[in-house]
């Protein structure tokens, strides 16, 4: 039998790496976080980045050496991103219970294939 509170603490850890892992993202793409992680109306997305081009960026990080990708993850993130005048981006980052990178040099970083013919000039 599974002991309830050793399920919970699991939990807070794998939240926990997810949301360092998230601020260590924006710190090294020099974006800014989203207040609540996008869960406002006014504020959606995880992260938005203002360079050439104006980003929104849902980001994701798992502590398992495999992470699924999920369609309504990319549904959002281009809904959100489309409603905001932005680019959508995913952050996928594979870390250790720190929310460090693990196992890889840096963060990889998703896109809709026509942004990227178009940042691309194609």
């Amino acid at each position: 039998m599974t002991n309830p509170y050793m399920k919970r603490a699991q939990a807070a850890l794998i939240g926990d790496s997810g949301r360092k892992s998230e601020r260590r993202v924006a710190k090294v793409m020099k974006g800014r976080l989203t207040p609540a992680s996008g869960a406002m109306d006014s504020a959606k997305g995880d992260m938005k980045l203002s360079r050439t081009h104006k980003f929104l960026s849902e980001a994701k990080s798992t502590t398992a050496d495999t992470m699924r990708l999920e369609l309504h993850w990319l549904m959002k993130i281009q809904s959100e991103a489309l409603a905001n005048s932005a680019k959508p981006l995913l952050t996928i980052s594979f870390v250790g219970p720190d929310g460090k990178l693990r196992g890889l040099k840096e963060d990889w970083v998703c896109m809709p294939r026509s942004c990227f013919d178009e940042l691309t000039g194609e």
